[in-house]
């Protein structure tokens, strides 16, 4: 709250802020002033002090899908989860990410000593790719629901060559 030094004694006609800032997962629903319902949705809210007053602000649930990421089977990575650059990876040790709408999950792998990113399963569809990180955007209903990194051992490879003599 901004606009009066004392909020216990404001003088009557005094402009006053009020800013709310959600937690992760949730957005304003409406701002509460005397028990009636502002239809106001923005995370500040302006008015004048005219007598006794009671602001709140009310929160919603942002919706939100659960992104299960895991190594595929046989593989081995340390995976680590940020959402909006923020490190989630201790709070999903479990591999099931939940991302709110709005919200972009990248999940960084780094492989054992002698492996390599093969490859991405996205909702079971394999693509190849070495990149170390993949990106999941929010997107409703279509978000992406399942996301396994695949590894390789460097050493798997076989490199063949031929030499012709010219003599």
């Amino acid at each position: 709250v901004s606009g009066a030094e004392n909020l216990l004694a404001v003088k009557g006609g005094t402009v006053l802020k009020f800013t709310a800032k959600p937690q992760r997962g949730y957005k304003l629903h409406n701002w509460i002033v005397n028990g009636a319902a502002i239809s106001n949705k923005s995370e500040t809210y302006n008015c004048t002090a005219n007598g006794n007053m009671e602001v709140s602000a009310a929160f919603i649930e942002k919706d939100s899908r659960t992104v299960a990421v895991s190594t595929a089977d046989g593989s081995y990575a340390k995976l680590e989860f940020t959402i909006d650059d923020v490190d989630y990876t201790e709070e999903y040790v479990d591999g099931k990410v939940k991302l709110y709408e709005g919200e972009t999950l990248t999940v960084a792998a780094t492989p054992r000593t002698n492996d390599m990113i093969a490859g991405w399963r996205i909702d079971n569809v394999y693509n190849t790719s070495y990149e170390r990180s993949y990106t999941v955007k929010y997107s409703g209903s279509n978000t992406v629901q399942k996301v396994e990194v695949v590894t390789q051992s460097m050493f798997n490879n076989k490199i063949e060559f031929a030499a012709k003599y010219e003599g």
